[in-house]
C-alpha cells in the first residue's frame, strides 16, 4: 500500500456520535416539554371553558365568516338550536352528541360561519357552542412535526454508530 494513502487514512477522524446523541436528547426534551405544556393548556382551557360557550337556552358568540364552530348537546337528548346572527339569515341545527359522551369521543363536526359579527345561539336544551379555538390544530401539527424530527434523529444516531463501527473495523483490519 502506498504510504500517502496510509497517512490520509490515519489523519481521517472517526465520526462523532456523541454530538448526535446530545442533539437527539435535546430534541426529545423539547418534544416532551412541548407535549406537557400543550396538554396542560388544553386541560386548563377546557376546565375553565375557554373555546366554548354554554347555551342554556341562549349563548352569545362572535365569529368571522368561514370560522368553524360546533354545537354539542350536553346530554344525550334531542335538542334543536337556532343560530341568529345580527347580520345574516338564521339557521337551525341539531347538535351532535357531546365530546365527553360515552357514545362519542370526538368533537362535533365544525360548521363554517356564514356571517361575520355577533350572533345568538338559542337551543331547546343545554348545549355547548364550540368556538374556533377548539378546532385549531396548529399545536397538534407542531407536536407531530417534533415527534417526526425526533424519530428521524434516532435513525441518524444509529447511522452514526454504524459509521463509527465501520471506521473502527477498518483501522483494526489494517493492523
Amino acid at each position: 500500500m502506498h504510504p500517502a494513502t496510509n497517512g490520509a487514512l490515519a489523519q481521517k477522524k472517526p465520526p462523532r456520535v456523541l454530538r448526535w446523541i446530545i442533539v437527539l436528547v435535546l430534541l426529545w426534551l423539547v418534544t416532551g416539554g412541548y407535549f406537557l405544556v400543550s396538554t396542560e393548556v388544553t386541560i386548563w382551557s377546557r376546565t375553565f371553558g375557554s373555546g366554548e360557550a354554554t347555551a342554556d337556552p341562549v349563548a352569545h358568540v362572535e365569529l368571522e365568516r368561514g370560522q368553524p364552530f360546533g354545537l354539542a348537546a350536553q346530554r344525550d337528548e334531542y335538542v334543536k338550536c337556532q343560530v341568529i346572527p345580527q347580520a345574516g339569515e338564521p339557521r337551525e341545527f341539531i347538535p351532535d352528541r357531546p365530546a365527553n359522551s360515552l357514545r362519542s369521543s370526538r368533537l362535533p363536526g365544525p360548521e363554517p360561519a356564514w356571517f361575520s359579527g355577533p350572533a345568538e345561539a338559542r337551543c331547546t336544551g343545554p348545549t355547548t357552542v364550540l368556538l374556533p379555538e377548539r378546532y385549531d390544530t396548529t399545536g397538534l401539527n407542531v407536536l407531530l412535526g417534533l415527534i417526526a424530527a425526533a424519530s428521524l434523529m434516532i435513525v441518524v444516531v444509529f447511522v452514526q454508530f454504524a459509521r463509527r463501527a465501520r471506521f473502527n473495523n477498518r483501522l483494526y483490519a489494517r493492523d
